[in-house]
């Protein structure tokens, strides 16, 4: 029988009780101060409303006073705001003193909650990404919080807020957890001395967890090039004509157009700055793990993508940019297709790069391509037009319902990938890793049917990369449905997704090779 100093205490969520941790007391306090906020304009708007009367009561029971409206009103506000202050921090202490989470050989558990109890728990094998984010309180005071993305239906998880260094040594955790899990050894994660709060320690130090990694850079963002292509932008470009077309309409139509310049500015900087605040200060890393992403301005991310997440990579380049020969690169990856994702940039490995640093980039996502001759094959595809040595082009009469564009679409089945190229205004290349593929279809409409042309669409998980391409030959689709199944069914049989493993083997070999 075991000693009894050596036994664990469990819960009923099988998680021993020395187990579970706790994030900085700073959490609730931040997540609060959006209550406070709340609450602060609600006092506002009902002193606005019922101003005199409030005055009124305030002079009967303070007799005598002769002081001016103004005094009265600060008064008032300093004495909510203090009331709201010592009521937010009360609130967030009792929020802190119910928030835990764990890791242990079962996954990661997160609870929280007073009065609705809220349990999260993720198995290592479903995890997909680890990110470190930072808002701009947390940059400021040096904390963050990692954030667990999961395969579909098992939700997102966010721990923090932490010190960075807290959060530097959870990722470790649990990207350490992630790989033992999937190579089938044990988890060896656990330790609850990392991610306590040492009370002794009064100095929040700002600390980047990303300079303690011995990482390989493969990309940076120059400040210059993001400020041009984000005014290069066509978006941009089309949003600030319609922006000042609609001012130059109010004006003429009503003198009273200031309300509505400032509205229509501000909607457009907005737009403008979210992009540039995204993406700037963007960063590739080769790391232990896969791909570690860094950027952004006001809110810090660093995500690490693991090679066996990326199921396809695109490649494209908007019309104003081929002068400089820029491009950049978007994939789709399982388990982050959210509104959220899109929105923040976070499926753009590369927001703009030269031909070169796109080369060194793509390298390190997908393996080997299934041809004799990599560069080439990447150069007929974001440069070439109608059929060459890799590529089949579309059928001359589908120039009737694409004039521009017919010329630059182009398809390529390789053991390893479907590649797809369209646009001349505005190029882009798909390639479809062939063991993601999970479905094929063809289909027609009424003008398509009627010049024997028709749409080729392949299924994978949701995501920015396109994945068909229309205006081909239907009869010769048929053909190339075939062989795609073919292929696919191949890739699947032998692997064409590398393991980590496999995938730091290639990058060292490549590596020695350079060096």
């Amino acid at each position: 029988m075991a000693e009894q100093g050596q036994q664990k205490s469990f819960n009923a969520d099988g998680v021993p009780e020395d187990a579970w941790r706790k994030p900085h007391w700073v959490t609730p306090v931040v997540s609060a101060s959006a209550l406070w906020a709340v609450l602060g304009l609600l006092i506002y708007s009902m002193a606005s409303t019922g101003q005199q009367e409030l005055l009124a009561q305030i002079r009967y029971f303070v007799r005598g006073y002769e002081g001016s409206k103004t005094l009265i009103i600060a008064g008032i506000v300093l004495l909510a705001l203090l009331v709201l202050t010592v009521l937010v921090i009360i609130i967030a202490y009792i929020a802190w003193r119910f928030m835990f989470y764990a890791l242990v050989d079962s996954g990661i558990h997160v609870r929280s909650g007073i009065l609705f109890k809220q349990h999260q728990h993720t198995r290592w094998d479903r995890i997909q990404s680890v990110e470190i984010q930072q808002k701009l309180f947390g940059r400021i005071f040096g904390f963050g919080s990692v954030r667990i993305e999961s395969a579909a239906g098992d939700g997102t998880v966010d721990i923090g807020l932490l010190r960075m260094e807290d959060c530097a040594n959870l990722r470790r955790e649990v990207l350490r957890g992630q790989a033992n899990a999937r190579a089938g050894l044990p988890i060896e994660v656990g330790d609850p001395a990392i991610g306590a709060v040492a009370p002794e320690t009064s100095h929040i130090p700002v600390f980047d967890p990303d300079d303690e990694e011995l990482d390989e850079l493969i990309y940076e963002l120059p400040t210059a090039r993001l400020l041009a292509v984000t005014i290069l932008n066509p978006a941009t470009v089309i949003g600030a004509i319609i922006v000042a077309a609609s001012i130059v309409g109010q004006t003429v139509a009503s003198g009273e157009s200031i309300v509505f310049l400032v509205v229509g500015l501000a909607t457009a900087l907005f737009q403008w700055s979210s992009s540039l605040f995204n993406q700037y200060g963007s960063k590739v890393f080769v790391s232990e793990n896969g791909l570690r992403l860094r950027a952004g301005l006001t809110k810090l991310v660093t995500q690490t993508i693991p090679p066996s997440r990326v199921h396809a990579v695109s490649i494209s380049q908007p019309m104003l940019w081929r002068r400089m020969d820029w491009w950049r690169i978007g994939i789709t990856i399982a388990g982050s297709s959210t509104a959220e994702d899109v929105t923040d940039n976070r499926l753009l490995i590369v927001p703009v790069g030269s031909r070169t640093e796109v080369f060194a980039v793509l390298w390190t996502i997908l393996p080997y391509l299934g041809v004799d001759d990599a560069a080439s094959f990447l150069m007929e595809a974001m440069y070439g037009k109608n059929s060459g040595k890799y590529f089949t082009g579309a059928p001359r009469r589908g120039r009737w319902l694409d004039p521009i564009g017919w010329r630059g679409r182009g398809m390529s089945l390789t053991p390893n990938v479907a590649a797809f190229r369209t646009g001349r205004l505005r190029r882009n290349v798909s390639l479809i890793l062939q063991d993601h593929t999970q479905s094929t279809s063809v289909k027609e409409g009424p003008l398509q049917r009627r010049l024997g042309l028709a749409t080729l669409k392949l299924d994978t998980v949701a995501g920015v990369v396109p994945t068909q391409m229309a205006n081909f030959g239907r009869a010769e689709l048929a053909n190339l449905v075939w062989e795609e199944n073919e292929l696919s069914r191949q890739a699947r049989a032998r692997g064409v997704t590398e393991s980590i493993a496999d995938w730091k083997q290639r990058i060292s070999a490549a590596r020695i090779h350079r060096s």
